[in-house]
């Protein structure tokens, strides 16, 4: 769908100025793994770090504090970490853990990346956003508590998705495609209102890939097809999507500034047909979409990313939501209007002898 057919469906909602990242010869992309705001405490964070799919840490320029400057993000340590990483943690103050789709973790403390080693291993899952960050490996999960995982449940199949509930209710879904809910090592099976089952024979192609919700409020599971799902009172019953956007490609999951879960997608092509989920094209059209009750409304249209690049993270603090997409594309909207901008990129055949806070991760 094209930005004037989008618009017209939005009436007065933002419609975002082109945020392409410059393409100078030679400069490799960030390559922005993960978004974890400064002080990682919902309401009082002043500012965003991204990391990068190595590790690399990249810290907001001092310029970007200037009211209508474009926010500009400058590599302030280096990678190390041993794996792709697929998203971060904050810990406490200035520690992390990045995951990848495999044991072991990496904390970052003092500036330096170490493995870090759990009791069991295997495919890896994070879920941030409810009571408590979370880690599933294989079956096993794990609640971060007081700055390190403790092992809080085992799951009845290999988890996929993950998010702990109030009083440390889980949800997850496992590797047959199954909704369940519970805690320690007790979990009930939810079903799927329209089609009866997640498990069934028509659904094995349409896998939920993500669970979205802020804690003590609503929680989506966010289908392949671009299908959400409200969960709740041991059901899970399909939203209304916008039009335009009920079969999307559904690129980020996180939360608004006020709270509310949100995604960023892209919506179908003119024939009908979802956009590719793997190979994103130049002028793919994506749009922030809120999630609230049985229906879906779009926030701002975002601009179209250049070839090969997609969101990858929605972030929010006080009064702020945070958009980045892979490429290092970035998108802030404050208690006044939205702000553009990039991350650095840097030539390859450069000194890269390590700055501040960098080192390669090693093992304790």
């Amino acid at each position: 769908m094209r930005l004037a057919a989008i618009s017209a469906a939005l009436g007065a909602a933002v419609v975002l100025g082109d945020l392409r990242v410059g393409d100078a010869r030679g400069l490799v992309s960030p390559e922005v793994a993960g978004v974890v705001w400064q002080d990682g405490r919902q309401g009082d964070a002043d500012a965003p770090l991204l990391f990068g799919s190595s590790g690399q840490l990249y810290e907001l320029g001092e310029e970007s504090a200037t009211p209508g400057e474009e926010l500009s993000f400058r590599r302030l340590g280096l990678g190390g970490v041993a794996t792709r990483v697929g998203g971060v943690v904050r810990a406490a103050p200035d520690v992390y853990f990045a995951i990848g789709e495999q044991t072991p973790l990496y904390r970052r403390e003092d500036g330096v990346w170490h493995a870090h080693e759990l009791p069991h291993r295997g495919p890896t899952t994070l879920a941030v956003g409810g009571e408590a960050p979370a880690l599933g490996i294989g079956r096993h999960i794990y609640l971060l508590e007081d700055g390190e995982w403790s092992r809080a449940g085992r799951a009845p199949g290999q988890i996929e998705a993950l998010w702990v509930g109030a009083d440390e209710r889980l949800y997850l879904v496992t590797d047959e495609n199954e909704l369940h809910r519970g805690r320690d090592d007790e979990f009930t099976r939810i079903g799927h209102a329209l089609a009866g089952d997640l498990t069934g024979d028509d659904d094995d192609d349409d896998p939920v890939i993500g669970l979205v919700g802020r804690a003590g409020q609503e929680l989506f599971a966010i289908l392949r097809s671009g299908e959400i799902l409200s969960v709740g009172g041991g059901r899970a019953r399909s939203i209304t999507m916008p039009e335009g956007f009920e079969d999307a490609r559904i690129d980020a999951l996180g939360y608004l500034a006020d709270g509310r879960a949100a995604i960023v997608a892209v919506a179908s092509a003119e024939d009908g047909s979802p956009e590719s989920p793997d190979t994103p094209d130049a002028g793919d059209q994506p749009a922030l979409i809120a999630l609230a009750g049985e229906s879906a409304q779009i926030e701002a249209v975002l601009p179209e990313v250049s070839a090969g690049d997609r969101a990858v993270a929605i972030a929010s603090a006080k009064d702020a939501t945070f958009i980045a997409t892979r490429g290092g594309a970035l998108a802030l909207r404050g208690a006044d209007d939205w702000r553009g901008g990039s991350v650095e990129s840097w030539d390859p055949g450069q000194d890269d002898s390590p700055r501040k806070g960098a080192a390669p991760a090693r093992s304790p």
